[in-house]
């Protein structure tokens, strides 16, 4: 059987963002969280094209 995905909290991806914001490296975060570094990027621009609501649901997408 696959592996499972993972979901991630809104508050988590947050977390990532800020630390990312504050200067750490996408590759350091990538380490430090076991979590690919186009996964970090893709909640980037995620936040950035929408900080309004930028993680809406609980982990399903919006269609």
């Amino acid at each position: 059987m696959g592996k499972k995905r993972r979901t991630y909290t809104q508050e988590f991806k947050l977390e990532v963002i800020s630390e990312a914001q504050a200067g750490i490296s996408i590759a350091e975060l990538f380490r430090r969280y076991e979590i690919s570094s186009g996964l970090i990027s893709k909640w980037k621009r995620q936040f950035k094209s929408s900080q309004n609501n930028p993680f809406p649901g609980k982990g399903s997408r919006n269609t």
